[in-house]
């Protein structure tokens, strides 16, 4: 790491713009910003002001470690879980400061680091854990500048979790904003500071919410490595996952019309004529009945305000009368009896 880096990564730190450093040492923004992208080296006239403020050594500053390997942090972690496992924990947390010195911008390793002092000041019992609080919060704090999405995200879950054990919701709170609206993580973390803050009813909202938010994605998925399979002729697999969609339809409460429905598809391919009709039939019958599901005790404190039954008859008798793959039924009566019944709903 060149002493650009070492210059970026600790005034980031310090919250200093580039503007700023360059009024407390007396040069210009180009400068810093030449030093921090390698295009040039401070004077060496400006190294101890630079390490002053900083707040590093100029030992640290012309730190010019080269950037580790997978292999080698690899190697860095599994050496600090061992000793740590069997030395006393003080010691190595003092040790485990000097690789993040020598690293300062390595953010994937700090953070492992961070992490493994962390959990195993709990694991072990020491004596006074909190004593390494201010530190480790540091470390985490630091990390929120990471220009790793993932390793920022995590620092601040960290955080999180570090403020929730304290009962200090309004900062918990603050670092839930780190993390996309979209991520499971997110909702996760607002359900337990909802609980923590005594919201049951909203916490209970939030589950719920994630319960159906995840039968969706898992569903997907599921029709998703059946379309694979069904391309790959992999009839085996695929009839595993129309079985494992009917299974968890019925384990999420969403009624047969979502249980049978993936079968449809699989039972026509196959030419299954009475599958096919059984399987009609089950969805044309549970019409009436798709959105029984609100009623569950699992969904009890969602608000559904809309209905969907209509549109889905409308699109189920659509899709049956331009979809050529089912002509081999259309001469049925029964085929035609549901045809009929649809045009009713």
């Amino acid at each position: 790491m060149n002493i650009g880096e070492v210059i970026k990564t600790y005034r980031k730190q310090k919250n200093l713009t580039q503007e700023q450093m360059a009024t407390y040492l007396g040069v210009t923004p180009s400068a810093v910003n030449k030093w921090e992208n390698g295009a040039s080296n401070p004077d060496i006239a400006l190294l101890a002001p630079i390490a002053r403020l900083l707040g590093i050594s100029t030992d640290t500053l012309l730190s010019y470690k080269k950037e580790l390997s997978k292999e080698e942090m690899e190697e860095i972690i599994q050496t600090i879980i061992k000793r740590i496992q069997t030395e006393p924990y003080d010691k190595v947390f003092e040790d485990c400061k000097t690789y993040i010195n020598q690293y300062p911008s390595n953010d994937a390793l700090i953070y492992n680091i961070t992490s493994i002092l962390d959990s195993y000041r709990i694991i072990l019992q020491i004596e006074q854990p909190e004593r390494y609080d201010n530190e480790i919060k540091d470390l985490f704090s630091r990390l929120l500048q990471s220009d790793d999405i993932e390793i920022k995200q995590c620092s601040a879950e960290a955080l999180f979790y570090f403020f929730i054990q304290k009962e200090k919701f309004h900062e918990a709170k603050s670092y839930i904003e780190y993390i996309p609206k979209q991520r499971h993580d997110r909702r996760r973390l607002e359900a337990l500071l909802s609980e923590k803050q005594g919201k049951i009813d909203t916490c209970y909202q939030m589950y719920e919410q994630m319960l159906l938010t995840g039968y969706n994605e898992i569903s997907w998925a599921l029709n998703g490595i059946y379309n694979l399979s069904m391309k790959e002729n992999n009839i085996t697999k695929a009839e595993q996952m129309v079985e494992k969609q009917e299974r968890l339809a019925n384990v999420m409460e969403l009624g047969k019309y979502m249980e049978v429905s993936l079968g449809l598809d699989l039972a026509i391919y196959k030419k299954d004529k009475e599958k096919a009709l059984e399987i009609l039939e089950t969805m044309v019958e549970q019409l009436d009945s798709l959105e029984n599901f609100k009623k569950s005790k699992l969904y009890t404190h969602i608000d559904f305000s809309s209905s969907s039954g209509e549109n889905i008859a409308f699109l189920l008798k659509k899709g049956f009368e331009d979809d050529e793959a089912i002509d081999f039924l259309k001469e049925d009566i029964r085929y035609k009896k549901l045809m009929e019944k649809l045009k009713e709903i």
